[in-house]
């Protein structure tokens, strides 16, 4: 027990010194019914467009969500989210249909590997179908693909030579 403690108080206190933002991650989302991919890309400081490539049974779809990240107060490397956007899908009988895709969730970036965990609601609707909500539960892992490039401690500042124009 001592040993589990000790490894989880190692863990948490690293998460200030290591875990770092990233640009882009692509990874696998999996819920109840469903598996695909995902690919989340930065667009601004808190903001992500994630590309979403999904399959089961009855269908597959595709969606590109815009989202809002959020820091969440447990520490560094934890994030909240939401955000929405179109869904383009075809069923498995020929079918196929427009909709939208909303999401809320969590996320952490891990301590000592470029992984992102996340745990999400997305509620999507289908329109003009008879199946036209449902209310998917996953959870995503995506590997960092490309980080952001830390500053160096006084870039762009009072000892960096100016341009003349």
């Amino acid at each position: 027990m001592k040993k589990t403690a000790a490894i989880f108080i190692f863990f948490i206190s690293t998460s200030f010194v290591f875990s770092q933002k990233y640009i882009t991650a692509g990874g696998l989302r999996m819920s109840k019914n469903e598996v695909g991919l995902t690919v989340q890309q930065h667009i601004f400081e808190t903001v992500t467009v994630e590309a979403l490539a999904m399959f089961n049974i009855e269908e597959y779809y595709f969606s590109a969500m815009l989202e809002k990240h959020d820091k969440i107060l447990w520490g560094e490397g934890f994030n909240s989210y939401f955000g929405a956007g179109p869904r383009y899908g075809k069923y498995i009988t020929d079918s196929t249909y427009f909709g939208a895709d909303f999401v809320f969730g969590a996320e952490y970036k891990m301590l000592l590997f470029p992984v992102v965990l996340s745990a999400d609601i997305k509620p999507g609707f289908r329109f003009e179908q008879d199946n036209w909500f449902e209310l998917g539960v996953g959870v995503s892992i995506r590997y960092i693909l490309i980080k952001e490039k830390k500053k160096k401690p006084f870039e762009n500042g009072i000892f960096e030579k100016r341009k003349n124009n």
